[in-house]
C-alpha cells in the first residue's frame, strides 16, 4: 500500500523473500530502493443533503495512514569483485499520506478533484541507519514447480551456487541419472562432488556447472550415449524422489 520500488540498476529478491540487495551481472554504478510495507487504513468523510427536487453526495477521501516499515537505501555496485555496499535507513512506525480527493454527486453532474497533497511526515518509533560494504552479490534464482516421481506437487530453486527443494523435508542423498536418447535409464550413479555437497534440503553447486556435469555424465557413461540427457535424483528422507533436469550431453 503505498509502496514504490524504483531500480537503475538490476535488483532482485531471492526467492525466499527474505532478502534484498544487487544481484550477479549488476553493471557498476549507483541503484536507489525504497520499499513500504505494511497495514495501511483508508481516511474519509461522507455528507448527503436531501432536498424536495435536490438530491446531493460529498466524499471525501482523505488519504490514508499505514502502520507498518519503510526501507530506503542506495547501493554502489562493485561487478569485479562481485560485492555492493549499502547506505540503509530502516523505520517502524506510522506513514500517513495525506491527498484528499472530493467526489461530488447531484442529480445534475458528477465532478471529483483532488485539492491538494501534503507530507505530514513519518512518526517512527524504530529507525536505524546502516551502511555495510562489501556485500556478496546475490546468486540469480529460478523457482521450479515440478512433480515427485509419484506425481506429488513440489516447488525446488535452483541457482548458480545451489538447488533448494522447497517443502520436502530433508534430503537423504542425491544420484546421477543418465537417460539415453529413448528415454531410458543408461546409467544411475553417486557423484563424490554432489554427495559432498548436501546439507539439509540444499545442494551446495559452487564451483559446478550444472550443463558441464550433464556433458561429463553422459561423456563417462558406460554406453557412450551422447545424446541422451542428464538428470539429479533428489531422495527425500520422507521417502519422495524429486527429479531435477541437469541438461543434454551434446
Amino acid at each position: 500500500m503505498g509502496g514504490q520500488f524504483t531500480v537503475d540498476r538490476d535488483l532482485a529478491m531471492t526467492t525466499a523473500y527474505t532478502s534484498l540487495g544487487a544481484v550477479e551481472g549488476s553493471a557498476q554504478g549507483n541503484a536507489h530502493v525504497e520499499i513500504e510495507a505494511g497495514i495501511a487504513a483508508a481516511l474519509g468523510l461522507e455528507a448527503q443533503v436531501k432536498a424536495w427536487i435536490f438530491k446531493a453526495s460529498v466524499r471525501a477521501d482523505l488519504g490514508d495512514v499505514m502502520f507498518g516499515v519503510k526501507d530506503e537505501a542506495d547501493l554502489t555496485v562493485y561487478p569485479a569483485s562481485m560485492t555492493y555496499d549499502v547506505s540503509n535507513k530502516f523505520e517502524l512506525g506510522l506513514f500517513p499520506h495525506l491527498s484528499p480527493t472530493l467526489h461530488v454527486d447531484t442529480t445534475f453532474f458528477h465532478k471529483s478533484f483532488n485539492l491538494f497533497t501534503v507530507d505530514l511526515g513519518d512518526i517512527s518509533f524504530y529507525d536505524e541507519r546502516s551502511t555495510p560494504s562489501g556485500q556478496k552479490l546475490f546468486t540469480k534464482e529460478k523457482s521450479n514447480a515440478t512433480t515427485t516421481l509419484d506425481g506429488t506437487p513440489v516447488t525446488y530453486v535452483q541457482a548458480s551456487d545451489h538447488i533448494e527443494v522447497r517443502d520436502m523435508g530433508d534430503i537423504a542423498s542425491v544420484e546421477s541419472v543418465v537417460l539415453g536418447y529413448a528415454g531410458g535409464e543408461s546409467k544411475r550413479f553417486t557423484d563424490p562432488q554432489i554427495a559432498a555437497g548436501i546439507s539439509g534440503a540444499t545442494l551446495n553447486m559452487t564451483g559446478l556447472d550444472p550443463a558441464k556435469l550433464a556433458h561429463t555424465y553422459q561423456a563417462t557413461d558406460a554406453r557412450s550415449t551422447m545424446v541422451g540427457t542428464s538428470y539429479l535424483d533428489f531422495h527425500m528422507a520422507n521417502g519422495k524422489t524429486v527429479r531435477i533436469f541437469l541438461g543434454n550431453g551434446f
